[in-house]
């Protein structure tokens, strides 16, 4: 989601969305960023999620979403239903 300091890794939970990146700061953590994620970063997104507590939940209503991935290098779409849609279009198959 956007903050004042860009783009913040969210955790949703029931209380609201964890502010990862502002609990990463307020206890001088490197904060994840835009970063790709890895399998290794679960278990400190999973005990964040259980520490960082009100200061750092959000309600979802009030936050700007941001892009799950902000600087993809490419954009790859496919056609599932490519055949159907041929059909439906009138365009050989």
């Amino acid at each position: 989601f956007h903050t004042d300091a860009g783009l913040s890794l969210g955790i949703r939970t029931t209380a609201g969305v964890v502010d990862v990146d502002g609990y990463q700061r307020a206890n001088g953590a490197p904060i994840f960023g835009t970063r790709p994620l890895q399998n290794s970063d679960l278990p400190r997104l999973h005990t964040i999620s259980r520490e960082a507590g009100d200061p750092f939940t959000r309600p979802e209503s009030t936050l700007r979403i941001g892009s799950c991935t902000p600087n993809p290098r490419k954009i790859i779409c496919i056609g599932l239903n490519y055949r159907q849609h041929a059909l439906e279009s009138g365009m050989d198959v």
